[in-house]
């Protein structure tokens, strides 16, 4: 049986898994969700981009991203290949998708190098609306936002063939999105609220370093939203412990919070 992919957080779940990870290639998956047709990939050359900006009530969130650019799309349950990939000749091997959209993508057709971080984000065409998901026209803030998954970090091909793998990441946890510490964290699918900066590591951490860089704002910090934000207090940081991907940033006030996540993982598995 083809396999579904349920999630609370619906389309802002929905995101790209490592395959395989080879030099000038990444296989990247996407679990197909029902009623959803198609899938775009956007990406972005640093976290920054790939949050893109939110306006709010009063203001915005400080982040001042450049957003994602669109890269490549793709039907439901189907394989696409960037150029430099078709131009050398398909890797496709003959395997089901059944219940995956697969995209063979060569890092420097999104705009990259083959040694660099990609930061890759997916959006939904739903046949219920009859477009890829974005806040609604008319909508009193954010009208027309594309609405996309966590931001998945895809790194270089020798992060996979190597042993105690370190990763390090910098930002702007955006502002103004209503996060309070000790309180789960207030996501608004209807882009009223600026949402939090929700990223995706290419594997499960053992041990994240989570450092505010800002002389005078609180950091929050979580692992789901489920758990309660955790605050990293001005200038200070904050070790995690744990097997999850999901880490969720964001300012405890109105401004954006600078902030270096440094994360060692697991061994073994994408």
């Amino acid at each position: 049986m083809p396999k579904i992919y349920h999630s609370v957080l619906g389309p802002f779940d929905t995101r790209a898994g490592v395959v395989q990870r080879s030099p000038m290639l990444a296989d990247l998956m996407v679990h197909n969700r029902p009623g959803t047709s198609a899938y775009q990939l956007w990406s972005a050359a640093n976290l920054n981009d790939a949050y893109g900006e939110m306006a709010a009530a009063a203001g915005n969130t400080g982040v001042g991203g450049a957003g994602c650019t669109l890269r490549m799309a793709a039907q439901a349950e189907s394989v696409v290949m960037s150029e430099q990939i078709i131009a050398r000749g398909s890797p496709w091997a003959n395997e089901s998708i059944k219940g995956q959209t697969r995209f063979l993508v060569d890092p420097t057709d999104l705009g990259g190098s083959d040694g660099a971080l990609m930061f890759v984000r997916m959006q939904e065409f739903r046949a219920a609306t009859g477009g890829y998901l974005e806040v609604p026209a008319g909508s009193p803030l954010n009208a027309g936002l594309e609405i996309l998954g966590p931001i998945s970090v895809i790194p270089p091909a020798s992060f996979y063939s190597s042993f105690g793998q370190g990763l390090t990441l910098q930002g702007l946890a955006p502002g103004r999105t209503g996060g309070v510490a000790g309180v789960p964290v207030v996501f608004d699918p209807a882009g009223q609220i600026p949402w939090p900066m929700m990223i995706w590591l290419p594997r499960p951490q053992v041990v994240l370093d989570i450092n505010n860089l800002d002389a005078g704002e609180t950091l929050l910090v979580t692992t789901g939203l489920d758990f309660p934000w955790a605050s990293v207090l001005a200038g200070e940081s904050v070790t995690l412990e744990g097997g999850g991907r999901m880490i969720l940033v964001a300012g405890a006030a109105n401004a954006a919070v600078p902030f270096t996540l440094n994360a060692t993982f697991r061994n073994g598995g994408m």
